[in-house]
């Protein structure tokens, strides 16, 4: 089959545009990269920010510097090294106990003025 004028034309006109579309392309490609890789620092800046926050919400007065006047209403609960024995607690049932009886005649009365 012999390539014609025509032909040989349309296919001239055919890879400028082509070309003109993947110059255009290209172009995009480039806008689109810089973009992800301006996103992709800020991904990282924003990671960052967050894993600070998180360390510095994580903190308190027990595993930090900081005073317990900066724990807030969040204070965490006192850990006592105590195991619980089980018992109710005061004195054993059935003993009345020892205390001093109020005297209506004391022997004595001493008065303490400032």
């Amino acid at each position: 089959m012999p390539v014609t004028k025509e032909y040989f034309d349309y296919i001239l006109e055919q890879n400028k545009v082509l070309l003109d579309q993947n110059h255009t392309l290209l172009k995009q490609n480039a806008a689109l990269t810089n973009e992800v890789s301006k996103l992709t620092t800020r991904v990282e800046e924003l990671t960052q920010t967050i894993k600070e926050l998180t360390e510095k919400k994580n903190k308190n007065s027990r595993n930090s510097s900081k005073p317990p006047s900066t724990d807030g209403y969040n204070k965490p609960e006192p850990k006592s090294l105590r195991k619980p024995s089980g018992k109710k607690p005061g004195g054993q049932t059935g003993h009345d106990g020892s205390y001093l009886k109020v005297i209506a005649n004391p022997d004595e009365t001493i008065s303490h003025m400032p």
